[in-house]
């Protein structure tokens, strides 16, 4: 175990034989750690005792499940994580994001654009700056310029603003799918721009 994540491991230690003691918020505080030590077994640590006292069914297990879900989305576990945000009554943007990364990131962009769309249709919330260049990677991955043009204006009709991972995600995006006039366009309307870009 690396040693940043040996003090949680301490806390994790002293929290679990008092589990029926501690409250979500101790296991949400626990899980913001997790993230960061992007560990598997602590993340695991962490998510038994909540079945174990079916702490979950006695609060509102939103934000909980929505932390979880990008623990294990982060250790790059892409079913556990899909299991998790399947119990959650109420998905949040936050959730959405980290299982279109992962589904981005391990090589599943259509799974990323179908609960991209899931999201457009069934949620009464807009997509962000943080989850559309994740979209529009998924997009590019599989050659579909038309869509990615659709999320693009999307970003626009939203108000995002086009700073460099979005930029570089759409400049990225166009040049897969052999549009260097639309790469272009996104090149010269970028107020910020990286190596990348």
């Amino acid at each position: 175990m690396n040693g940043s994540s040996q003090p949680l491991t301490r806390t994790l230690k002293y929290l679990l034989p008092r589990s029926p003691l501690c409250t979500i918020a101790h296991y949400e505080a626990l899980l913001y750690r997790c993230s960061t030590t992007k560990s598997l077994s602590t993340t695991k640590q962490v998510h038994a005792p909540i079945l174990r006292i079916q702490l979950l069914h006695h609060c509102d297990s939103t934000h909980f499940l929505s932390l979880l879900t990008a623990s294990y989305a982060l250790c790059s576990q892409t079913s556990l994580a899909r299991k998790v945000f399947d119990e959650l009554s109420f998905r949040t943007l936050f959730s959405y994001k980290s299982m279109i990364k992962i589904y981005t990131q391990t090589g599943a962009p259509h799974n990323a654009l179908k609960l991209f769309d899931e999201m457009l249709h069934s949620s009464q919330q807009m997509p962000d700056r943080y989850i559309f260049p994740f979209v529009i990677c998924a997009c590019g991955d599989l050659l579909l310029r038309e869509i990615g043009v659709v999320v693009h204006g999307l970003t626009i009709l939203t108000g995002v603003v086009l700073n460099a991972f979005l930029g570089n995600s759409l400049l990225v995006m166009y040049m897969k799918c052999g549009d260097k006039e639309g790469a272009s366009r996104v090149f010269y309307a970028m107020q910020e721009r990286t190596t990348v870009s």
